[in-house]
């Protein structure tokens, strides 16, 4: 059975030859549609007709540049949020909005919301070229191929545990050169990788992705065909980019998880380590180790949140300092003391920019906020601006993944 929801269908009619900061106006019209998610995007040009200015085109004596359409279909909300951009994009051209009703067909398989430019790597090729490969692509695992099939996968955990990696690989990229750790040269990645390999088939449903990721705690899943070729990645962040775009018209024909219409406040870890502005970053230090978010929440006065330390901006801080790198990265990875020389206060470090929400914003909303921040961790305050706690992407995994 369809089910039809109300929509808006935008119209916008420019000239074929209309260029803007030279981009021809149709194509600057439809790529900022798609970086605004809307649903359906479509171009077509004029055949026959007349346009403000009476000149009439056509097959029977073209007196007039025919234009391109470009029509938009999503729901009221998302298309009055977007006209503002429609219109100053558009210029002179003739925007109109229709109201109407619509069913959407969201995929939400493997196929439809995986990472399809996938770096990998060789069963034989060295751990150092390994971590080159993830640093290089900024990504948090690879799969280790062996020929045309996946033999394996390579992710930080596997770093940490087999590979000799002291610290996280995300940390290990912002460190001076010379203060990277020496890896292995006789380790490859076969004798890393984990192995075997949880995979997705390409129809797999996005709620089976979500049950492997919570059940067995699985970051990221390569998708392979039946002849067991790669095919793709599905990642955490793939999964809830999905959600993000589909929410507006998916969440009204049930085809979401019930989750995604809990709210920040449902799903709100209260516990979250803060400290005030003019605390000694030798104190913190310590404390963001010990903390499962690696980081601390700098407050004023009656909790009010001032902005985030993250673990990195402990490490940055030390950056030109090498003799003080290793210590205190033994200080965040072994709760080693915070070694001399190592001075400052939150004041001096802290992002006062960070992604934040109130504890009544729609876990929809909440999502798009993190996947447009390409962040993992939300802070949540109320309307005053004190703190009420925060969410972070596992939490909102595991709420989607309810039953």
């Amino acid at each position: 059975m369809q089910h039809l929801i109300d929509v808006n269908i935008l119209k916008i009619f420019v000239p074929e030859s209309g260029v803007r900061e030279d981009r021809r106006i149709y194509e600057a019209i439809t790529d900022a549609a798609r970086a605004h998610g809307l649903a359906q995007i479509a171009v077509s040009r004029g055949m026959a007709g007349s346009g403000p200015d009476a000149l009439i085109y056509g097959t029977g004596g073209r007196l007039s540049e025919a234009p391109v359409i470009v029509e938009i279909v999503d729901t009221p909300p998302r298309i009055a949020a977007f006209l503002p951009f429609a219109r100053d994009l558009a210029g002179d051209g003739c925007v109109t909005v229709q109201e109407g009703r619509a069913s959407f067909l969201l995929p939400l398989a493997a196929q439809d919301i995986m990472t399809r430019n996938v770096a990998t790597v060789e069963t034989h090729t060295p751990l150092e070229d390994v971590v080159r490969v993830l640093l290089r692509r900024n990504i948090k695992a690879v799969p280790v191929m062996d020929g045309s099939r996946v033999a394996g996968i390579i992710t930080g955990g596997d770093l940490l545990s087999r590979g000799g990696l002291p610290l996280r690989l995300d940390m290990h990229g912002r460190l001076p050169v010379e203060c990277r750790s020496i890896l292995d040269h006789t380790l490859l990645a076969e004798n890393i990788m984990t192995t075997p390999v949880r995979t997705l088939r390409p129809q797999s449903p996005l709620r089976e992705a979500l049950d492997i990721m919570t059940g067995s705690r699985i970051k990221r899943l390569p998708v392979t065909g039946d002849d067991g070729i790669l095919l793709g990645m599905v990642s955490r962040t793939d999964v809830l980019a999905a959600v993000s775009r589909t929410w507006a018209a998916a969440a009204r024909l049930h085809v979401l998880p019930p989750g995604i219409h809990a709210f920040a406040c449902d799903i709100l870890h209260t516990a979250v380590p803060t400290c005030g502005p003019d605390d000694l970053l030798a104190e913190i230090l310590p404390r963001v180790a010990a903390s499962s978010f690696r980081q601390i929440v700098v407050t004023g006065e009656r909790k009010t949140v001032l902005g985030v330390v993250h673990d990195w901006n402990l490490l940055e801080r030390c950056s030109g300092r090498p003799d003080l790198v290793n210590s205190v990265l033994a200080g965040l990875t072994r709760g080693a003391p915070a070694p001399e020389g190592f001075s400052g206060c939150a004041r001096d470090v802290m992002e006062s920019d960070y992604p934040r929400a109130a504890p009544e914003t729609p876990l929809a909303e909440v999502i798009r906020i993190l996947v447009e921040r390409k962040r993992t961790r939300i802070v949540i305050a109320d309307e005053n601006g004190c703190l009420s706690g925060m969410v972070d992407r596992n939490m909102i995994l595991r709420k989607l993944a309810e039953r």
